[in-house]
């Protein structure tokens, strides 16, 4: 069996609040930290969304 890959989806669906909007460096901030706990993949949405 192989080791899990952690995924991370909160710039993705944190995006789809009501009123709610990271900043280019929030996001930016939010994908160093998960990087830096080892998160393999993140989606961050697309730039037309």
């Amino acid at each position: 069996m192989s080791d899990p890959v952690l995924l991370d989806v909160t710039c993705r669906e944190g995006e789809q609040r009501p009123g709610e909007s990271y900043t280019t460096e929030q996001k930016i901030a939010a994908v160093e930290a998960l990087d830096a706990l080892g998160v393999e993949y993140v989606q961050v949405g697309f730039p037309i969304a």
